[in-house]
């Protein structure tokens, strides 16, 4: 079992009131957020390259009375190829800005019923999904590809639109300059 395998397993292993996944966490600085704000909730940050949230997981592995986050984990792992221990296990995912393979993944005809059947593996009956696209950085059918995507892949209740929305991420500030930023959202179920 590797270091991530075994950090996954241990932080299921605690009693949580719920579990959410952060799928394409980037920095883990909004996983950490959420696991700060609810502390009764296993925040999951899930990233095939964790290279940019090392000084989070450092600092959120530290003794709580230290500042450590103990109801957080992140782990390396890709959407393609989620950790099998998870199957069933999520109340929530959030698919927050994501960007290159992940992006593609969740807009690719090809790609996208792996991608989100992968998600939809992941909760547990009557789980949500929550998803957001910089709309920028998208096709102009990037909504309906999401909603096809959607349904491949067996969600249920499946609202998909576009809105703007006030940044909360550090990666979203960026992209917003200041104003609303334009994005698609998508928000869905697991059948239950």
């Amino acid at each position: 079992m590797n270091d991530d395998a075994t950090a996954l397993a241990a932080a299921l292993a605690r009693p949580h009131r719920r579990i959410v996944l952060d799928v394409g966490c980037g920095d883990g600085r909004a996983t950490a957020r959420l696991a700060r704000k609810e502390p009764e909730t296993l925040a999951i940050g899930l990233d095939a390259n964790l290279d940019m949230a090392a000084r989070v997981r450092r600092r959120a592995g530290r003794d709580a009375s230290r500042g450590g986050v103990p109801n957080l984990a992140l782990v390396r792992a890709s959407a393609e190829a989620l950790p099998r221990e998870l199957a069933g296990r999520a109340d929530e995912v959030r698919v927050e800005y994501p960007w290159g393979s992940l992006l593609a993944g969740l807009l690719s005809e090809a790609g996208a019923p792996d991608v989100l059947a992968g998600l939809r593996a992941a909760l547990r009956p009557g789980g949500r999904l929550w998803i957001v696209l910089n709309a920028r950085a998208t096709p102009d059918d990037a909504a309906d590809r999401l909603r096809a995507g959607l349904e491949a892949a067996g969600f249920v209740g499946i609202q998909v639109g576009r809105t703007g929305v006030a940044p909360s991420t550090g990666w979203s500030k960026r992209l917003a300059a200041g104003r609303p930023l334009d994005v698609v959202l998508a928000e869905a179920q697991a059948p239950a």
